[in-house]
């Protein structure tokens, strides 16, 4: 049977609107519903689906092949792999709670056997817990989805981005946003990563541009190599410039450790 025509099977259920654990009853659903409004072999199917008028018989069972391939494409999205694979940023299934990996260390304390020691925050509860697993323990990883998405406002203390295709907003409490809010400003670019429809990690760019607000004039006649002074970003941030950058300048941030990189 001719399964290719059938482009849904390459389709990510996020695209779709929907979450992974309900992507295979929403299609077959809807499939069913296209069954109802096939009425002839010119007619058009539900639009998920990319077919030819096919006689009732044959569709019919190319719906059933392709569900079951369905079945098995989705259900191997949540893979299950050995603890000693888990890497910071994951999600996994603990507990039946959908959980981030924050932190993991792998241990082979003498003759003992190796396990595997990490941090978790859930999803839902946003609470963090220490765990331990031996390395060679089955764990369910849940599948990421990353978008780029732009600062908007704050919201009390909330901090509202918004998708620059979808233009849908979405709200992020600042123990989420952490340091990165440091070099926010409107219109400011990030990566969002989110785990069935919510936010888990903001992530800014290595090194932005922002403008000086408020620094002193440097002292007339110091020409001394790496001399720097404090100055006041348009964030709010203070970093060491040297001398000769100027109040209203703009300059290349270091995010990651705060530095100043280059006059901008």
């Amino acid at each position: 049977l001719p399964v290719d025509n059938c482009n849904i099977l390459s389709r990510d259920p996020m695209e779709i609107g929907c979450r992974p654990s309900k992507f295979l009853t929403k299609i077959t659903g809807d499939c069913q519903s296209g069954f109802g409004q096939y009425q002839s072999p010119t007619s058009q199917l539900y639009p998920f689906f990319s077919l030819p008028p096919y006689q009732d018989g044959v569709l019919s069972q190319l719906f059933s092949v392709a569900e079951v391939v369905l079945s098995v494409s989705i259900l191997s999205r949540f893979m299950a792999v050995n603890a000693n694979e888990i890497r910071k940023g994951m999600a996994i299934l603990y507990n039946n709670e959908i959980c981030v990996v924050l932190e993991v260390q792998h241990r082979t304390p003498g003759n003992l056997r190796a396990f595997v020691q990490g941090i978790l925050r859930s999803v839902r509860t946003g609470k963090s817990m220490d765990v331990r697993f031996a390395s060679s323990e089955k764990v369910e990883t849940v599948p990421l989805t990353t978008y780029r998405m732009e600062f908007s406002y704050k919201s009390g203390g909330d901090f509202v981005f918004v998708n620059p295709e979808t233009f849908e907003e979405v709200t992020v409490a600042p123990e989420l946003v952490g340091d990165a809010a440091k070099y926010l400003i409107e219109n400011g670019s990030v990566q969002m990563t989110f785990v069935e429809d919510k936010a888990i990690q903001v992530e800014i760019p290595a090194s932005v541009i922002l403008k000086i607000t408020e620094s002193a004039e440097g002292v007339r006649g110091d020409s001394a190599n790496n001399v720097m002074k404090p100055a006041v970003l348009e964030t709010g941030v203070t970093v060491q410039v040297p001398l000769f950058i100027k109040e209203g300048e703009k300059i290349k941030v270091d995010t990651r450790n705060g530095k100043y990189m280059e006059r901008a």
